[in-house]
């Protein structure tokens, strides 16, 4: 079998991947808020969930660039990296929690103790970018979007196929990860531009699909559960949601300040893990202008009466 030199990239938003548009899908009042208005929410600190789950991310990806080694070079390695990702988030002004820390190396640690027991993917490449491509030959370039993958490689759980793999932290079960997705924006848009992009197909071949690599928490000491889930997505949805995101993608960049966005009132509270969450700007809807001394315009600045009472 042939050796893989393991491509390594540094890790982040790929700017106009799926989180950008994932607001304008839940919400348009949402995106128009948070994308076209620049309104935040300001946070004395990054949430637990969050900084656990990039910790998580930026472990597996330190480990999976290094072949899966268990040595101690590869443990100095992941610890540099947990320790890197945790020092952005306190340079923002963001402290990550002495408990997020201390969960997000445990579940780091007991995710290389459960793969070091079993086949390992042959890694291609770990934080790879693609784009900005457009999805279609009739899409205008500024409907181009980009992706940043987790990983692709040869999977076992695709028959030793080249697959992408998505990581997952989560609480709910693999069962449930998988069920929220296969009908998922992200990993059509990420099937969709490894065929367009010129970062995918064309220069590694076809994919067998997306494994989804997932975590789920291990709360109160407990150990946590992995599984690695293979997606296969019909052609079929992956027209159809092509010829969607196109409109929604044209829709939302139509978008200005001054215009009525519709609200989604369904998607106030969305589910997280085993239970929900409120939309950051959940009390600005529902209170108008009393609500706006809790944001803040993304430069710092006051947020005004135009932006909030609408």
């Amino acid at each position: 079998m042939i050796d893989i030199e393991t491509i390594f990239n540094e890790g982040g938003a790929s700017g106009m991947g799926w989180s950008e548009i994932a607001a304008f899908l839940r919400c348009p009042r949402e995106y128009q808020l948070s994308k076209v208005i620049g309104v935040v929410k300001p946070k004395q600190a990054t949430p637990d969930y969050f900084a656990v789950g990039t910790m998580v991310h930026a472990g597996r990806a330190a480990w999976m660039s290094r072949k899966q080694a268990m040595d101690s070079e590869t443990d100095a390695f992941i610890a540099s990296e947990l320790e890197r990702v945790c020092k952005v988030y306190e340079d923002s002004g963001y402290p990550v929690s002495p408990k997020a820390r201390v969960d997000g190396a445990r579940y780091v640690t007991e995710y290389r103790e459960h793969y070091s027991m079993r086949e390992a993917p042959r890694t291609v490449a770990v934080e790879h970018m693609m784009g900005p491509f457009t999805l279609s030959d009739e899409q205008t370039p500024e409907q181009a979007r980009t992706a940043r993958l987790d990983d692709f490689g040869f999977y076992p759980e695709f028959g030793g196929r080249l697959a992408i793999g998505e990581c997952k932290t989560t609480s709910a079960t693999p069962a449930a990860v998988l069920k929220e997705y296969e009908m998922h924006g992200q990993p059509s848009l990420y099937q969709l531009l490894w065929r367009r992009a010129p970062q995918g197909e064309a220069q590694f071949g076809p994919i067998a699909g997306v494994v989804f690599d997932v975590i789920q928490k291990g709360y109160g000491g407990k150990k946590c559960t992995f599984a690695r889930v293979p997606l296969f997505t019909p052609e079929f949805q992956l027209k159809w949601f092509s010829e969607e995101l196109s409109a929604s993608i044209r829709e939302s960049r139509a978008m200005k300040p001054s215009d009525k966005a519709h609200r989604n009132v369904t998607a106030c509270t969305r589910a997280s893990g085993n239970g929900r969450v409120q939309c950051d700007y959940h009390a600005l809807c529902l209170y108008g202008p009393a609500a706006k001394g809790d944001y803040t315009m993304a430069d710092g600045s006051p947020l005004s009466l135009d932006e909030a009472d609408r």
